[in-house]
């Protein structure tokens, strides 16, 4: 089995890991407002893009929104992100990917949900990814990357969520399709 593969299978069976342990009530407060430092809800904070690029320009454009509400620079941001995907390549599937980096501090934890309509180069294997979920967060709130990615888990298992997720027309349609996607999750089955 490759270093790669492994690494994926790890990450799967610590989201599975995850999963199981969280309750309705932990759920509940990675989707509240606020509840978990956001700056906002999980499901506000979207980026919808319409062109083609590779890892390297998505870290340049989450750079932006991630630096503003974690104050760092963007440089910084974008730096850590690509230095975080030279060392292994975050796209878990061919459609979905979860790069994160953890900053310096205290304090600190931004969410970011992408959508790219024409897909972000990863790699050879993942050479069009069209959802990813992006996060920095300083060490000490680092449980909530484990929250977050049991509550995403979910539901892009769901059925048809790749088919609805390209549909949405706009921003606001991704944001109404991610609300009534985490309606219906259950996080004790």
């Amino acid at each position: 089995m490759s270093e790669a593969l492994i690494k994926v299978t790890l990450v799967f069976m610590i989201i599975a890991a995850a999963v199981t342990l969280f309750t309705e009530e932990l759920l509940s407060s990675v989707i509240s407002v606020g509840a978990v430092g956001f700056g906002g809800s999980i499901v506000s904070n979207i980026l919808d893009l319409d062109e083609h690029m590779d890892s390297e320009r998505l870290f340049e454009i989450i750079a932006e929104p991630i630096a503003a509400a974690l104050d760092f620079s963007p440089q910084e941001i974008a730096g850590k992100s690509r230095q975080r995907e030279r060392e292994a390549v975050t796209a878990l599937k061919p459609e979905f990917a979860i790069p994160h980096i953890i900053i310096d501090g205290t304090g600190g934890f931004e969410l970011l949900l992408v959508r790219s309509r024409k897909g972000i180069w990863f790699s050879k294997e993942c050479p069009n990814v069209t959802s990813a979920l992006v996060m920095a967060g300083t060490e000490d709130q680092w449980h909530f990357y484990l929250r977050a990615v049991a509550a995403i888990a979910q539901v892009v298992r769901m059925e048809d969520f790749y088919n609805e997720w390209n549909r949405a027309t706009n921003r606001e349609k991704l944001r109404d399709f991610l609300i009534s996607r985490f309606r219906t999750v259950n996080v004790n089955k």
